[in-house]
């Protein structure tokens, strides 16, 4: 596997490695015990929680500047360690051997798309019943004309979990822990053919350490609905496995920009800004003795760039007629997003507000024709008339 994507995404340079393993440490660390009250949820018996919580103590990764050590003290079994972005509208993952951990590689290759990006959409695209996956990322959203399917893509089913407004919540055709399930065991397969190429004679469920992303507001009932959907994806072994591990998106962020972009003083409190595409946080931490210590504080709202997208479907109803775009969207969905994507890419994307005569013609006839059909003779009359 090349270097062109991986060494963008480098969070383990020589020059501050140790530093930067201890800081990681501490986040894997913390979030075993997390992970243990996940067990407690779920309301298994105390024999087999203490199992587990002394079985994860020797795997429990003690990891320092040599990667050798990392890689004996890491269960003695881990030698390949998994991070996995599950995203609301977009998941990637990066690999590494414990071994070689200042090389990382980055996946920006996906199923049915040249583009070459670091992450592909969340979204899947199923049989008209609903049952078997047809196919999923960028694939199963956005079709040019004529590659229409009966069903519809599957998407935004991540947000019921967390502390998302029911009104929000998308509706979906099947159980939203189904559709995660399906998405991870997609994904899954494409990360175990990629480690599987890079090296031989590994056994994925007793050498692959999966480090799993999620918003740091995730309930445990969150936590214990995600690594049950990890396990029914077939990507641990065992359900209560130590080979299973959460890290919050602060903490992941914390860490790779304390290292790569700034330096903090010790009791320095610092705020980070991640701007998604459904919500923005913001999110106050302290630094002590080298290591993050708890959020100070926390903003959430609902406010990110797809609300954008929404924006330039308002804008096709005030220009083209509700009924014409809800046409559009029960019959050929795919034709909306593909319309969608353009925007994103040619509209939203190079907007900076700087150039005043910027503009950009949208073809309906190209993008999206069969939204002819759908509109009203007077507003079509308009339409031919521009």
């Amino acid at each position: 596997m090349t270097d062109e994507c991986s060494n963008s995404e480098n969070l383990f340079p020589a020059d501050n490695q140790h530093e930067v393993v201890e800081k990681l440490e501490t986040v894997i660390s913390q979030n075993l015990e997390k992970n243990l009250k996940i067990l407690e949820v779920d309301e298994i018996d105390i024999n087999t929680i203490n199992a587990f919580k002394e079985n994860n103590e020797q795997k429990n990764c003690n990891i320092n500047n040599n990667s050798t050590t990392f890689a004996s003290n890491c269960s003695k079994d881990i030698r390949i360690v998994v991070g996995l972005d599950f995203g609301v509208t977009y998941s990637g993952f990066s690999y590494c051997h414990v071994d070689d951990n200042q090389y990382i590689h980055t996946n920006c290759e996906w199923p049915g798309d040249t583009s070459s990006l670091y992450k592909t959409n969340t979204v899947l695209q199923y049989d008209d019943e609903y049952i078997n996956v047809l196919c999923w990322g960028a694939q199963a959203l956005s079709k040019r004309p004529g590659k229409n399917r009966n069903s519809k893509p599957v998407e935004l089913f991540k947000l019921y979990l967390g502390d998302l407004p029911d009104n929000l919540k998308p509706k979906l055709p099947i159980d939203y822990k189904k559709a995660i399930t399906d998405y991870l065991r997609e994904i899954g397969k494409l990360i175990k053919e990629n480690i599987g190429r890079s090296w031989h004679g590994f056994d994925y469920s007793k050498n692959v350490l999966l480090v799993l992303t999620i918003p740091a507001e995730y309930s445990e009932t969150d936590k214990a609905i995600m690594r049950q959907c990890v396990y029914n994806a077939n990507l641990i072994e065992d359900k209560y496995s130590g080979n299973l591990q959460f890290a919050t998106e602060s903490e992941a962020t914390a860490i790779y920009c304390l290292k790569d972009y700034f330096k903090c003083e010790i009791e320095e409190t610092f705020m980070f800004v991640d701007c998604g595409k459904c919500t923005t946080d913001l999110t106050t931490r302290k630094l002590v003795e080298n290591y993050l210590d708890k959020v100070t504080a926390r903003i959430r709202d609902f406010c990110g760039s797809r609300l954008i997208n929404e924006e330039f479907i308002k804008f096709l109803r005030e220009r083209l007629g509700n009924c014409a775009i809800d046409l559009l969207k029960e019959n050929n969905y795919g034709q909306l997003q593909f319309m969608v994507e353009v925007f994103r890419q040619y509209i939203m994307g190079p907007f900076t507000g700087d150039d005043k005569e910027f503009q950009y013609e949208l073809d309906i006839e190209e993008e999206a024709p069969i939204l002819l059909q759908y509109v009203s003779e007077e507003i079509r009359e308009t339409m031919e008339e521009i």
